[in-house]
C-alpha cells in the first residue's frame, strides 16, 4: 500500500441529475489525507467542503447541500465537516484516490405560511395564470398583468403550474422521452418576439415540457405561432433571474447554452434539466453561466462564425437531445433482439437433443432403436 504522502487525492462533484461522467474534479490537499482503521486513506469532510467553496470549484454551498457517496452504504449521505470520508482507488496502479460528492438544491422555506386565507390563495392562482401568459378561458383574452402584491407569489405559483404541466404532459408521446425525465428551455432577456415564437414551435416538436423567458423586454404573447404551440406546452415569463431561480423544478440541472462550453457532440444531456439561452445581442451574463451546472456550446464549420440565432441554437440543442435518446433506444432494441435470437438458438438446440433421445434412446421402442443406425 502506498503511503498517504504518495497519493493524489481528488474530489469529483456533480449536481443532482447529472451523471458522474460529467463531474468536475478538484485536487485536494495531500497533507490532509490520513490512514483509517482499515488502513485505507480517508480525509475529513471539512477539507472537502473547503475545496468545494474555492474559486476553482465555484460551488455555492448556501444554495446546494453536499452529499458524499458511501460504498459501504451503497448510497449518498450528508457530507459533515467531522466525517472521515474514504478515498477510493480509481485504477489499480494509479496514485489517484477520489471522493464522490453530489450537490442537491436546498429547499427554501415556504413563501406562504400555513393558514393563509382563501383570498391570498386565489390571488396566487391569478398570478400563476398571468405568469404563464396563455389565453384566458373566456374567449382567449390575455390575462391582465399581476399586481405588485401578487408578484411576490408568482414564483411559487408558477412552479406549481410548471409541475402540473410536466405531470400532464408525461402521458403524451410527443413530450416524454423513452428514458423518462423532462426538460424545459428558455431565453434570458430575449430581444425578439419572433425568436421566442420559433423556439416555442421547436420546443413542442422536439419534446420539451415547457418554455420560458426571463425579463420583460418584449411582449412575446403576440408573436406569430402558426402551429398554436401554446395549446400544447405552457410558456412562463419570469420578471427576473431571482424569480426563475425560485421557481426552478426540484432536482433539475441548469444547462447554459453559450460559447466556450462543452461541445454539443460530446455533451450527455441530463435526464431532467432546464436549458437557458442568452439574448440575441448580449448572450448570457457570466453570473448566470456560473450558476448553471453545465455549459454547452455549438460548433461550426467556420470557427470565427460559431454564433447562432438564439432560436436556431435552442432547436439544435433539443434536436441533439432527441437524436441521442433515439440512438440509445436503437441500441437497447438491438440488444434485446440479439438476446431473444440467442435464446431461440439455445431453445432449438435443446429441442434437437431431446428429439435425438426419443429416436434411439429411452423413448424409442426396441425395434425402432435397432433400426435407427440403419436409418442414419
Amino acid at each position: 500500500m502506498r503511503s498517504a504522502a504518495d497519493l493524489l487525492p481528488v474530489v469529483r462533484f456533480i449536481y443532482r441529475g447529472e451523471s458522474l461522467r460529467n463531474g468536475r474534479v478538484v485536487q485536494l490537499d495531500a497533507t490532509a489525507v490520513a490512514v483509517g482503521d482499515d488502513e485505507r486513506p480517508v480525509i475529513l469532510g471539512h477539507h472537502l467542503l473547503r475545496a468545494l467553496e474555492e474559486d476553482e470549484s465555484n460551488v455555492d454551498l448556501a444554495r446546494f447541500a453536499p452529499f458524499v457517496y458511501s460504498k459501504a452504504l451503497e448510497g449518498w449521505s450528508p457530507l459533515r465537516p467531522d466525517a472521515a470520508v474514504p478515498l477510493h482507488r480509481t485504477e489499480h496502479e494509479s496514485p489517484v484516490r477520489r471522493a464522490e460528492v453530489m450537490l442537491e438544491l436546498r429547499q427554501p422555506a415556504p413563501a406562504v405560511p400555513p393558514g393563509t386565507d382563501a383570498c391570498s390563495l386565489a390571488t396566487a392562482a391569478t398570478v400563476a395564470a398571468a405568469t404563464v401568459g396563455g389565453a384566458a378561458a373566456d374567449g382567449g383574452a390575455l390575462v391582465p398583468r399581476a399586481s405588485a402584491e401578487g408578484d411576490a407569489l408568482a414564483p411559487r405559483a408558477a412552479a406549481a403550474a410548471a409541475a402540473a404541466a410536466v405531470d400532464g404532459s408525461s402521458a403524451s408521446s410527443s413530450s416524454s422521452s423513452d428514458d423518462g425525465g423532462f426538460f424545459g428551455i428558455g431565453i434570458f432577456n430575449s430581444k425578439s418576439a419572433e425568436n421566442v415564437g420559433t423556439l416555442w414551435r421547436s420546443a413542442y416538436q422536439l419534446g420539451a415540457s415547457w418554455i420560458f423567458t426571463i425579463g420583460e423586454r418584449n411582449g412575446w404573447e403576440k408573436t406569430a405561432d402558426t402551429m398554436k404551440a401554446w395549446r400544447q406546452i405552457p410558456a412562463f415569463r419570469f420578471t427576473n433571474w431571482g424569480a426563475f431561480c425560485a421557481s426552478s423544478p426540484y432536482a433539475t440541472a441548469w444547462v447554459a447554452v453559450e460559447m466556450g462550453g462543452t461541445p454539443l457532440e460530446d455533451f450527455e444531456h441530463p435526464e431532467r434539466c432546464v436549458y437557458v439561452l442568452g439574448a440575441e445581442d448580449q448572450g448570457l451574463p457570466a453570473a448566470v453561466i456560473r450558476a448553471c451546472s453545465h455549459c454547452v456550446s455549438l460548433g461550426a464549420s467556420r470557427a470565427d462564425k460559431d454564433s447562432y440565432n438564439v432560436a436556431v441554437a435552442g432547436s439544435l440543442v433539443l434536436y441533439d437531445r432527441l437524436q441521442k435518446q433515439r440512438a440509445r433506444a436503437r441500441r437497447s432494441a438491438r440488444g434485446a433482439a440479439e438476446r431473444a435470437a440467442q435464446a431461440q438458438v439455445h431453445a432449438a438446440a435443446a429441442g434437437v437433443g431431446v428429439a435425438g433421445v426419443g429416436v434411439a434412446g429411452v423413448g424409442a421402442t426396441p425395434a425402432a432403436a435397432a433400426a435407427a443406425p440403419a436409418a442414419t
